[in-house]
């Protein structure tokens, strides 16, 4: 019981109440969300718990995050497994700052309406920016390479919908 009032506590103080009240909550069946103490949460805040098909992964939008997550931390720790939990953090910000390329923008711009800054960011675009400083071509050079993503996730865009229609 401990274990299910930890995740409704998380739910009431990082989600709800930090990101505002969604329509919904899509989740797996895992006893957590099943429970009575999920379902109660659910109700006070007027949120609809939904649950995935059984046995069908894709149906669950976190089984492709979880994946691209196991990637980033197999290359990232390589034999060093004891600190791969210490960087969670910094792969949710890679993650949410990431263009993706259905939608042509990041998971950050589709929440906030605006792009999450690095820290390259602030150094880059700091208040003494001119066309003689080292770091305007650098800017220069990473506004043509966005020009050019742009273009390519557009272009991957049509290339999916092409290949969705094939099969319809």
């Amino acid at each position: 019981m401990p274990l299910l009032k930890s995740i409704a506590t998380i739910l009431r103080k990082e989600i709800l109440t930090h990101w505002g009240v969604p329509d919904f909550i899509l989740s797996d069946r895992g006893t957590q969300f099943v429970s009575s103490v999920f379902r109660e949460v659910c109700e006070k805040w007027k949120v609809i718990p939904k649950l995935t098909t059984a046995y069908h992964a894709q149906t669950n939008m976190m089984e492709r995050v979880n994946r691209t997550l196991k990637n980033m931390l197999a290359s990232y720790v390589n034999d060093n497994h004891k600190k791969w939990d210490q960087f969670l953090l910094e792969m949710r910000f890679t993650i949410n700052s990431a263009i993706q390329e259905t939608t042509g923008v990041t998971p950050a711009e589709l929440h906030l309406g605006r792009k999450l800054e690095w820290p390259m960011d602030k150094i880059l675009h700091g208040p003494n920016l001119t066309p003689d400083t080292t770091s305007y071509d650098v800017i220069s050079h990473i506004q043509q390479l966005r020009s050019q993503v742009k273009k390519s996730s557009r272009k991957a865009q049509q290339r999916q919908l092409r290949n969705y229609n094939k099969k319809r």
